[in-house]
């Protein structure tokens, strides 16, 4: 439980540092008194643990694709496990206002109230993550692309900087889907800094870039 009020307060500041990118924070910030919250019950663990607690209840709707510790074995469904939770906070965000489509998720989100969407959100980012793992061929032709674009944002290990999503351990078959998204025109996802990362690269590039991020810790 330490472990946990260390982390998630240092990724909840650091999103109120950072400036720019493809978190939804940096464009469309989360309603301030919802992150407001989540510091005032990071700053006490037994408020930390009724809202895990509470969470875990509210969370019975998302376990049947993402798991019930958020380790989706889904290859097209994220894991929501040890993601940064300012991030999370921005997508449940971004799906009940309508601003990220996927007709359950729109529909669900919409559904929660800000004591859920928080409680949520402290659930999941609690959730130790296990590396989905990605295919070491793959992986060694991913490792230069994603030096050379993606490391200002989402750092060295993939665990995200200033608020970004935590790429490391992801499912690769998702993040392949959704860098896809972002690199073709009209895809469901849209981020200008996105999709000039991504652009002018193959799907086969794509694809060893999402097979090593899988691979990372």
């Amino acid at each position: 439980m330490r472990s946990v009020l260390l982390w998630l307060p240092l990724a909840i500041l650091g999103i109120a540092a950072g400036t720019g990118g493809e978190s939804v924070a940096a464009q469309e910030p989360s309603p301030p008194h919802l992150l407001q919250r989540v510091r005032h019950v990071l700053a006490d663990e037994g408020r930390l643990a009724a809202a895990i607690e509470a969470g875990r209840e509210r969370g019975a709707f998302c376990f049947y694709c993402h798991g019930e510790d958020g380790n989706s074995r889904r290859p097209h469904v994220p894991k929501l496990a040890g993601q940064n939770p300012v991030y999370l906070l921005d997508q449940i965000e971004r799906f009940a206002t309508g601003a990220r489509r996927t007709t359950y998720m729109q529909a669900l989100a919409r559904r929660f109230t800000d004591e859920d969407k928080l409680n949520l959100v402290i659930y999941f980012s609690s959730q130790p993550l296990r590396p989905a793992g990605g295919d070491p061929a793959l992986a060694a032709r991913g490792e230069p692309i994603y030096r050379s674009r993606c490391i200002g944002c989402h750092g060295l290990d993939g665990r995200g900087r200033r608020g970004y999503a935590r790429l490391a351990g992801q499912q690769p078959e998702y993040l392949f889907r959704t860098l896809r998204e972002f690199r073709d025109p009209g895809g469901r996802r849209d981020s200008p800094i996105m999709r000039t990362m991504v652009q002018g690269l193959s799907d086969g590039e794509l694809r060893a870039l999402a097979h090593y991020l899988a691979s990372l810790r």
